[in-house]
């Protein structure tokens, strides 16, 4: 057995052991459960009254969590910094109805 037949074994039995970590087993579900605790946990220190956290659970797994409610720009920079510091958090981001209620800049014209 050569070189790259070893690989493509080896990176098979991974995949399928990835797979049935996260799906079959639902693994990953409890995982994305974890995290959400921990960023609400988070919001809620951070004072994040009125806004609300959630991830994404498609197969893939994202681990980015997905910020909701109204806040100023101040408060929604905090609230991202405080998501983002949940271990196992990848990103957050604010979903589009949650935009700051500060007027955008004006483009010049």
């Amino acid at each position: 057995m050569n070189a790259i037949t070893k690989m493509l074994i080896g990176a098979g039995a991974t995949a399928l052991m990835a797979m049935a970590s996260h799906s079959w087993l639902d693994m990953g579900s409890n995982f994305i459960d974890k995290l959400q605790s921990g960023a609400e946990t988070a919001l809620g220190n951070a004072g994040g009254t009125g806004v609300t956290v959630a991830f994404d659970r498609d197969s893939a797994l994202t681990r980015i969590a997905v910020l909701s409610g109204t806040a100023d720009a101040a408060m929604r920079e905090r609230l991202l910094a405080a998501v983002r510091a949940v271990p196992g958090v990848k990103d957050a981001r604010w979903a589009d109805d949650g935009a700051a209620s500060a007027p955008a800049a004006p483009t010049g014209e």
